[in-house]
């Protein structure tokens, strides 16, 4: 509700990552309080010991099975490509001034962004949602173009809008790796070009105009450059301020020890060696009592 559309490309996977590794003090006080504590107390006073432990071992087991199916699904349905040899990718787009245009990725998954390390031409699609140069892949809440089948209709709609508008965005070549874009490869008028030798085939669309020398650039403004340069060192610096202050103040890894003088009893006693302390609590020794009485 508060996000909006930006939910859909801020909810990665590194921010499920992080957030589980902060659960996980919560989760450990929850079991040591179900073992140990008043919960786990109430649970036995109210359905048994047995029911106890079966809650207890069925949280755990839950969890652990969870943890297990999410680490071997990756192995169960593959969602990411086997290795995609970058070189004839980069090899045809550095001939015949391939890269005076634009070009899209499909199927490759994370191994796209090989391809954009090792080339000059540009991309449509980007690894990084909002620092994507063309204004358009902001405004939709796709990730990333090349694994917009995954997303379904919201993810398929943008990827249409950019091949058959390519002349636009001067879009003239696709790479694909996977054989469920084709069809609408073919239908929004792509023609195929040729296989290269690493399986990938290559997708043509005619009449595009190449890119122009001058790109327009967006230009941030002089303050928005001063604070973005200022603003995240001069905040690290001010927290090494604050640890180093700290330390000399109070010293580094020495706890302070509060120590306070023993309060003097002001009971007095006929016979103060038949006296003990006992969890808190001034009781008569029996034993002293019967001899003395004797």
């Amino acid at each position: 509700m508060i996000l909006r559309g930006a939910f859909d490309i801020l909810t990665l996977d590194r921010f499920t990552f992080w957030a589980s590794i902060l659960i996980l003090p919560f989760i450990g006080l929850m079991f040591d309080g179900l073992l140990h504590g008043r919960s786990g107390r109430l649970i036995t006073a109210a359905l048994g010991r047995g029911t106890r432990r079966a809650i207890v071992g069925g949280l755990f087991a839950s969890y652990v099975g969870v943890a297990v199916f999410c680490a071997m699904l990756p192995m169960i349905r593959p969602t990411q490509p086997t290795f995609i040899d970058p070189t004839p990718i980069v090899n045809f787009l550095g001939q015949d001034q391939h890269d005076h245009w634009r070009y899209l990725t499909l199927g490759f998954g994370d191994q796209f962004a090989y391809v954009s390390a090792l080339t000059t031409a540009q991309s449509v699609d980007g690894n990084y949602h909002s620092a994507r140069r063309l204004p358009d892949m902001t405004r939709y809440s796709v990730e990333r173009l090349e694994n917009a089948k995954y997303l379904g209709v919201p993810g398929l709609g943008p990827l249409q809008q950019f091949l058959v508008n390519a002349d636009r965005y001067h879009l003239k070549y696709v790479f694909s790796n996977d054989a469920f874009y084709d069809p609408l490869l073919t239908f929004s008028g792509w023609n195929q070009l040729n296989r290269l030798q690493n399986g990938v085939m290559v997708w043509e669309k005619p009449d595009v105009a190449r890119l122009p020398r001058l790109q327009p650039r967006r230009e941030l403004g002089g303050m928005q450059s001063l604070l973005w340069g200022v603003l995240p060192p001069l905040a690290l610096a001010l927290a090494a301020l604050i640890f180093v202050a700290a330390v000399l103040r109070r010293g580094f890894a020495r706890q302070q020890v509060e120590y306070r003088p023993i309060a003097e009893v002001q009971v007095s006693f006929v016979n103060p060696v038949l006296v003990r302390c006992v969890n808190g609590r001034l009781k008569l020794d029996q034993r002293a009592a019967q001899n003395v009485a004797t």
